[in-house]
C-alpha cells in the first residue's frame, strides 16, 4: 500500500469496524449473496427531473439534505453533446497530444497499474483495449462543456471547484464500492450507466469501507460475499439508469457503485461541499448561460481539500466512533499495517501526540465532543501531524524492506500518480 494515499480526499481514516450479530441467520441463503452489488436488497428509485434545477432549488432541496438527483437531458445544452465524436477529437490540433492517465483494467482495482499516452493515441486504441481514461478534460476541449446550470455561481466557479474529470472508455467498466468526500455532478455524453447508491444516514456501518488506501470497499462488486460483509444483507439501495444527455448529482459521502455500457464518455465537476453553507444565490446566474463553459472556471485542486482543517475534522468525525480509546484509534489509523508498526518510531510518537491533542477532555477516549472543542488551528496541526506520520511510516517500511504494495508492478505507477488519479481513488 502506498501510504501517501492515506492523505487523499476524505481518506484520513479508512477502516471502519463493523460489529454485526448474525448468529441466527444463514447469510449464504440471503438474497444477494454472491450476486452483484445492488442485488437482493430493496431497490428505491432516485428522484429525477427534466433538465437542470435553478441553483437555489438544487442546493436547498438536494445538496443540503444530501439527496441524489437525476437530471434528464440536462447535458444536451453543452456543445460536447453533438461534437464529441472520435473523428472530432482526432481532427483537432492544439494540445491534444499532451499525455493523459489511463487505467488498464475495466473492472476497477485500486492497485492496478496506470498507463500514460497522448489523448489522440488513446482515442485511436481504446476500442481495442481495456484502457480507460480517468483524467482532467484536455484544455483544448473544455470550451465544449457548459458548466452545469445550478453551479453557475462565481462563488463556486472561482473559489470552490476542486477538479473536473473525463471518464472515457469503450464500455464495460465497473467501479469499486466507494464514497466521495466532495459534491459531484456527472454528465454523460455517450453510452449508458447504472448507479447503485446507499444512504449513509441509514446504512453507514453496513457497507464496510475496509481499505486504508482510499475510501472504498474491497468487496467483489460482481459477487458480494455476505459472510465477509454481513451488513450488506440488510442494505437498501437506490438505483438509477443514466443515458447519454443525462446528468446525475452524487452527494457527499453517499456510498455508490457505477457500471458503464457501450462507448462511454462522461465528465464530472467536483466542488467543495462546504460551499453550500454560505452560497449567495443572488450572485448566481438567474438564467442558465450555455456559453459559460468549463474553460472559464478555476479548479483549485486536491491540496485545497487535503489541508482544509474543516475537512480534517469532518473526516475524523466520519470514521472514528464515539468513545474510541488509544488502541482502537491506532487500529483504525494503521489498518492493514497495524501488525507491521514498531512502537519506538517517530511516526508512533507523532501518533501519540495526535491522540493527546484530540483528547480535549483528557479522559483517554476520543469523542465527538472532543472534536467539536478543537479550533481550526488545532485541526490544521492534526492534519500536518498525520501527513508527517504517514511519510515517516513509509520511510520506516522501506528501510525494513517491507513491501507495501506487493501486487503492483514496480515498472508501473499505482493509481495515484497524479492529483486526478488521487481524486479518482476516493471517487
Amino acid at each position: 500500500m502506498d501510504l501517501t494515499k492515506c492523505i487523499r480526499v476524505g481518506s484520513l481514516f479508512l477502516t471502519l469496524t463493523l460489529w454485526v450479530s448474525c448468529s441466527d441467520i444463514d447469510l449464504t441463503k440471503e438474497p444477494g449473496h454472491l450476486k452483484p452489488f445492488g442485488t437482493g436488497g430493496v431497490n428505491k428509485p432516485v428522484e429525477e427531473m427534466d433538465g437542470f434545477p435553478d441553483p437555489e432549488n438544487f442546493f436547498e432541496n438536494y445538496v443540503k439534505p444530501t439527496k441524489p438527483l437525476k437530471m434528464k437531458g440536462a447535458a444536451r445544452i453543452s456543445k460536447a453533446m453533438g461534437k464529441w465524436r472520435d473523428e472530432y477529437f482526432l481532427s483537432l490540433d492544439d494540445d491534444l497530444d499532451s499525455e493523459v492517465k489511463l487505467e488498464t483494467k475495466k473492472k476497477e482495482n485500486r492497485l492496478q497499474a496506470v498507463d500514460t499516452m497522448t489523448f489522440k493515441n488513446f482515442v485511436r486504441i481504446y476500442n481495442q483495449t481495456e484502457h480507460y481514461m480517468v483524467d482532467s478534460v484536455p484544455p483544448a476541449i473544455r470550451g465544449d462543456i457548459t458548466i452545469p446550470c445550478p453551479l453557475q455561481c462565481k462563488q463556486l466557479t472561482e473559489h470552490n471547484f476542486v477538479d473536473n474529470i473525463m471518464w472515457f472508455s469503450s464500455g464495460g467498466t465497473k467501479s469499486v464500492v466507494h464514497t466521495d468526500s466532495v459534491d459531484n455532478i456527472n454528465c454523460l455524453y455517450r453510452g449508458e450507466k447504472t448507479l447503485y447508491f446507499v444512504d449513509p444516514s441509514e446504512h453507514r456501518h453496513d457497507v464496510l469501507i475496509d481499505h486504508p488506501d482510499g475510501t472504498y470497499s474491497g468487496m467483489d462488486v460482481d459477487a458480494v460475499d455476505y459472510t465477509k460483509y454481513p451488513g450488506m444483507a440488510k442494505v437498501e439501495f437506490y438505483h438509477v439508469n443514466v443515458s447519454a444527455g443525462d446528468c446525475i448529482y452524487i452527494p457527499y459521502l453517499w456510498v455508490h457503485q457505477v457500471r458503464s455500457y457501450g462507448s462511454n464518455l462522461a465528465v464530472n465537476v467536483w466542488w467543495h461541499r462546504h460551499a453550500k453553507d454560505d452560497l449567495d444565490y443572488s450572485a448566481c446566474n438567474r438564467q442558465c448561460n450555455t456559453e459559460y463553459t468549463m474553460a472559464q472556471a478555476k479548479f483549485m485542486g486536491l491540496k485545497t481539500i487535503q489541508h482544509d482543517p474543516i475537512e480534517v475534522r469532518d473526516d475524523f468525525m466520519t470514521y472514528i466512533s464515539n468513545d474510541t480509546n488509544f488502541e482502537g484509534f491506532k487500529q483504525i489509523l494503521f489498518g492493514d499495517d497495524y501488525d507491521k508498526i514498531v512502537v519506538d518510531t517517530t511516526y508512533v510518537r507523532a501518533f501519540t501526540e495526535m491522540f493527546e491533542m484530540l483528547d480535549a477532555d483528557k479522559n483517554g477516549l476520543l469523542s465527538f465532543t472532543d472534536f467539536k472543542t478543537l479550533d481550526n488551528e488545532a485541526w490544521r496541526t492534526v492534519g500536518e501531524l498525520l501527513q508527517l506520520l504517514m511519510e515517516d511510516m513509509e520511510e520506516d517500511f522501506e528501510a525494513r524492506n517491507i513491501d507495501i504494495d506487493p501486487d503492483i508492478d514496480p515498472d508501473h505507477g499505482a493509481a495515484g500518480d497524479s492529483d486526478e488519479m488521487d481524486l479518482h481513488d476516493e471517487l
